[in-house]
């Protein structure tokens, strides 16, 4: 929420600039897989899938264990029929011996789903992550994670993001917008507002300056409806 700083705003702030949550259900619990027991008949497929990993066990790291008891079939790219894991989510798209790999779209029972491009079971390159409460981000993706430009889009409309992203946190410069027609257009640190920044309210009475965490903090200029500046 906004400080008590803000300037002569502060009810309607509260209600506008409810800060979203950021966006980490790609990542849903912090259990890690064990790492898988050593063999000298290990196939090439099979230490790839083991050495790439996620860390932590993500949408897209719930099905690993399978995939790497699955064959290696071919090493060319291709599509393949769709897949049905045994946690009931459905894949269909391209493969890479028995990787998810080129441009596929993978569902989960939650109604979680993601479209786009897989590099070895990884999220890589443009891609759109449906979430299962009906969010969706839009963008780039490194290693299963928000890397680069991207959309987010929260449900019902609360609030959009639009801008530069950083292992799934707002990261550089970002235009944040809410229904109720509240913007902010400036820099963002790790998900939060930090910086320089632009706040508008509804009726166009605006701050211009510094930010902290979320917060009006450091030098500003501030431009009220009723001609009031300071």
């Amino acid at each position: 929420d906004m400080p008590g700083s803000e300037p002569q705003r502060k009810g309607e702030a509260q209600r506008e600039c409810i800060e979203p949550a950021p966006p980490m259900s790609f990542t849903a619990h912090q259990d890690r897989y064990a790492p898988a027991e050593s063999s000298q008949a290990k196939s090439r497929c099979e230490i790839e899938a083991v050495v790439q990993e996620p860390s932590q066990e993500s949408y897209f790291a719930r099905e690993l264990e399978e995939l790497r008891a699955l064959p290696c079939g071919s090493s060319s790219v291709g599509p393949r029929p769709a897949y049905t894991f045994r946690t009931g989510a459905i894949y269909r798209g391209q493969w890479q011996a028995n990787t998810r790999h080129g441009l596929g779209e993978q569902t989960w029972v939650d109604g979680a789903q993601f479209i786009g491009n897989w590099a070895k079971n990884f999220a890589e390159g443009l891609g759109q992550f449906l979430h299962a409460d009906g969010d969706v981000f839009v963008g780039q993706w490194q290693k299963n994670a928000a890397q680069g430009f991207g959309h987010y889009y929260h449900k019902k409309g609360l609030t959009t993001y639009g801008g530069t992203w950083v292992d799934d946190l707002q990261d550089g410069d970002g235009v944040e917008e809410w229904d109720g027609g509240s913007k902010y257009h400036g820099q963002f640190v790790q998900g939060k507002k930090e910086g320089h920044g632009v706040y508008t309210w509804p009726d166009g009475s605006s701050y211009a300056g510094q930010w902290r965490a979320n917060s009006i903090n450091g030098y500003g200029h501030y431009i009220g409806l009723d001609g009031r500046e300071f």
